[in-house]
This record gives structure tokens, sequence and C-alpha cells, in this order.
């Protein structure tokens, strides 16, 4: 397959972060 597992988890959890993010910083 293209894309691992770990890949797309590692993505996800960015996406997530990247997401969640400005709630965190206020």
């Amino acid at each position: 397959m293209a894309i691992t597992n770990h890949e797309r988890v590692g993505k996800a959890l960015e996406i997530f972060r990247g997401g969640i993010a400005p709630y965190v910083e206020r």
C-alpha cells in the first residue's frame, strides 16, 4: 500500500492538533 497505517495516524494527529490548537492556546 502507498500510505502506511503509521503515516495515516501521524497525518490525522497533525490535523487534529492543528484544528484544536486555537482552542488550547486561548
